[in-house]
């Protein structure tokens, strides 16, 4: 039933202290997880926010090229935003400044209390939930760090969700629900 479903029915399951959400054709550096749960316990934090290089597969088109390129400028994080650990908001604030922030559940690690905190409405959305989530869940953190490390390793090709050319009513609606999501949200209210 698409990537959301199959990742709210594997939280059902989740028992760790900290969740992070990995595309089924991506990858991620050796001893990521690792340096992420160290950093996090250290500075006992709600959240991490890391950084993407996209690769392509082995046979790819000019326009694949360029979504790479756009994904590698897009996945940034400026000095102003890294190494300093602040609570969601402002760390939403200065992200957003910088011209840094990007939603995407794969460069985060969250803390799992956070991701499943209760009064945080459902927002059904068939593409564009993570613009919704992520915020909340940034919203939420009390102790959130951005670093400047690219651990996830991004592939592109032309069967990927972003490549393919879905309907504008499709998008369209999936943009509202996100809208009508945060109009539920009684924090942002």
């Amino acid at each position: 039933e698409g990537a959301y479903e199959a990742r709210w029915c594997g939280l059902q399951y989740a028992r760790g202290d900290y969740i992070h959400f990995m595309d089924s054709d991506d990858l991620i550096a050796p001893r990521a997880y690792e340096e992420l749960l160290s950093i996090c316990e250290e500075n006992n934090l709600d959240q991490i926010v890391f950084t993407a290089a996209s690769f392509n597969s082995e046979k790819h088109t000019v326009s694949e090229e360029r979504v790479k390129d756009g994904f590698d400028k897009h996945y940034q994080l400026v000095d102003e935003c890294c190494e300093k650990v602040m609570d969601g908001k402002e760390f939403f604030r200065v992200l957003s400044k910088n011209r840094s922030f990007f939603v995407g559940f794969p460069m985060r690690l969250i803390r799992r209390s956070i991701v499943q905190g209760m009064g945080i409405p459902e927002c059904d959305a068939v593409w564009h939930a993570d613009n919704f989530y992520t915020v909340v869940w940034m919203y939420r953190s009390r102790r959130a760090l951005a670093i400047n490390r690219r651990y996830y390793k991004r592939r592109v090709h032309r069967n990927s969700i972003t490549m393919v050319k879905d309907s504008d009513a499709q998008h369209f609606k999936s943009i509202l629900s996100v809208v009508l999501a945060f109009c539920r949200f009684e924090e942002f209210v």
